[in-house]
């Protein structure tokens, strides 16, 4: 097949899952460059065909990139350097939220420091989508790798659009998350008439899409502050993970729809050998060594003792926030309030990843 246009040279970022180097136990390793293709890498080569190639392929761990961010970046901007590109791109990082996050970030550093096009993929609910609001574009996943092979393919014509510098229909249309950007375009009607015409397609049941999105997000309260600490009653939970060893509710790393309760009445701190973390969202070797990292027993018994407030609840109450669906966690939320208020808890602190 005749190539009729510049094959779009790109250099793609991988975490050390995805390149095949290794766990959780490989994301404190710093930023490495190796040429050619790694991982989902070699998908998007075959997709791409003659249009594209990976020249060479930015590994860092997930860790590593939350602390030296700018080390991560000066690598990037050697390795542009050394592998000359026409593209940046990242991922895809599904639900994974410290990975979405590297990914999101190094997209908006070849953007703005490199002038290079850039594009990731991954989960709408991961932090890292938030990176769409500083003009990264984000092609949408589902929570897990499997749907790797519906994603890659659009990752691959995006980028290729992108790299081309060809001119982009809607986010709807090439299918990106909307990233705030509002173009005008004539369509041969007023907006008085497109108005009437959406306003007649939604009353007779038909389909219709509006041009001005609005995300909706629900108002939450604050709590009322407690009138008086000296007299309050504390209930602790968490949806960090937090589980006694076994897991006897089977709570998931991910997508959790239920939650424990767990005594201690008869602790002065959460022991490493009957307590530890099964939250798939972050690295949870440090809160392993010292559960109290996460749940602070320690701290609250001392505040106990000093009679900071009046008494600490004998339970924790403890589920993975980890790609919680969002009803899911309201109901899981309305059951804790409720088994706190029960136990006659006036506030209850809530730890959080």
């Amino acid at each position: 097949m005749k190539k009729d246009r510049k094959e779009v040279r790109i250099l793609h970022f991988l975490n050390p899952f995805f390149a095949g180097i290794g766990g959780e136990e490989a994301n404190d390793q710093g930023p490495r460059v190796e040429a050619g293709s790694r991982g989902p890498g070699r998908a998007l080569e075959g997709l791409l065909g003659d249009a594209g190639k990976i020249v060479a392929t930015l590994i860092c761990g997930d860790n590593f990139f939350s602390n030296h961010e700018a080390e991560v970046v000066e690598a990037l901007q050697k390795a542009a350097r050394e592998y000359p590109v026409d593209l940046v791109i990242a991922g895809p990082a599904f639900n994974a939220g410290r990975y979405g996050w590297a990914c999101g970030a190094i997209c908006r550093a070849a953007n703005e420091q490199l002038h290079l096009p850039a594009v990731t993929a991954m989960s709408p609910e991961n932090p890292g989508a938030a990176f769409r609001r500083q003009r990264v574009y984000i092609v949408p996943t589902g929570n897990s790798v499997r749907s790797m092979g519906k994603v890659l393919p659009r990752l691959a014509r995006l980028g290729r659009k992108l790299a081309r510098k060809e001119p982009l229909a809607t986010a709807a249309e090439e299918g990106y998350l909307p990233r705030g950007v509002r173009f005008n375009e004539r369509t041969g009607k007023t907006g008085a008439q497109r108005s009437v015409d959406m306003l007649l397609a939604k009353m007779r049941g038909e389909p219709f899409q509006t041009e001005i999105a609005l995300e909706a997000h629900d108002p939450v309260a604050p709590a009322p502050p407690l009138p008086s600490l000296k007299d309050a009653v504390i209930g602790l939970a968490t949806e960090m993970g937090l589980i006694p060893q076994g897991n006897p509710d089977r709570i998931p790393s991910a997508r959790a729809k239920v939650w424990g309760r767990y005594s201690i009445a008869d602790l002065e701190q959460l022991p490493s050998e009957r307590f530890s973390y099964i939250h798939g969202g972050y690295d949870t070797r440090r809160a392993d060594e010292d559960p109290n990292r996460g749940v602070p027993l320690d701290a609250l018994r001392e505040m106990e003792r000093e009679g900071r407030f009046k008494h600490l609840l004998d339970e924790i109450l403890s589920t993975c926030g980890n790609g919680g669906a969002l009803e899911e966690m309201k109901r899981i939320g309305r059951e804790m309030a409720a088994a706190a208020k029960n136990q006659g808890a006036t506030g209850v602190i809530l730890t959080a990843s």
